[in-house]
């Protein structure tokens, strides 16, 4: 895929909304882990979102390099297989993830798998807080998209 064409992608994906994207064409892997979110700003809370109350997790870093291209099974790239998922991550009060559940699949249960296994891995959030700015458990719903360019 040309550069620009992958470039116009991801910028389509970016307004389309929150998730994180996995892009992997074969040896040598090449991946976009862009952040997907509604904006284009940084990935680290603004100071805003960081003193609401109360509040969901938030993200710490970019949710876009919780996955990398060696997340991609190799034998669901290998048959083609692509896919599109939904996740909920359950955090504790420490802003670590304690539970991963796919709330819709992507019909490829290798997908599903590793996107749960690699995001209860690499996802790090800003505890949830109370209306008394108290640190509670909470949840983080997304997207994750595997995609082999053509």
């Amino acid at each position: 895929m040309e550069p620009e064409h992958k470039l116009a992608l991801l910028i389509a994906v970016l307004v389309i909304g929150a998730s994180v994207t996995v892009y992997h064409s074969g040896p040598p892997p090449q991946v976009d882990m862009s952040p997907l979110h509604h904006s284009l700003a940084s990935p680290r809370p603004s100071s805003e979102r960081l003193a609401e109350f109360p509040r969901a997790p938030l993200p710490k870093g970019s949710p876009g390099r919780w996955l990398i291209s060696d997340d991609y099974p190799r034998g669901a790239e290998t048959a083609g297989l692509e896919g599109v998922l939904s996740f909920r991550l359950d955090v504790d009060p420490f802003g670590e993830v304690t539970s991963c559940e796919i709330l819709k699949s992507s019909l490829v249960r290798s997908l599903d798998a590793r996107a749960c296994n690699a995001l209860s891995t690499r996802a790090r959030f800003y505890p949830a807080l109370d209306e008394n700015q108290q640190p509670v458990a909470g949840s983080y719903n997304g997207t994750v998209r595997f995609i082999i360019p053509q």
